[in-house]
């Protein structure tokens, strides 16, 4: 049988892992604006175009 303490602590540790997931997302969703905004820099430059990535 599982004891409360138990389950408090697996409920604890799911808790702050999906918190960590949370923050690597939004530090992800940073992330591609920033790329976002320096292709779209590199791009107003005549000679040099940054291909497309099709998903």
């Amino acid at each position: 049988m599982v004891s409360f303490e138990d389950c408090h602590d697996l409920i604890e540790q799911i808790h702050d892992s999906l918190m960590e997931i949370r923050k690597l997302e939004c530090e992800m969703a940073e992330l591609d604006r920033m790329l976002d905004n320096v292709g779209n820099k590199l791009n107003s430059v005549d000679r040099f175009t940054i291909p497309e990535i099709l998903s």
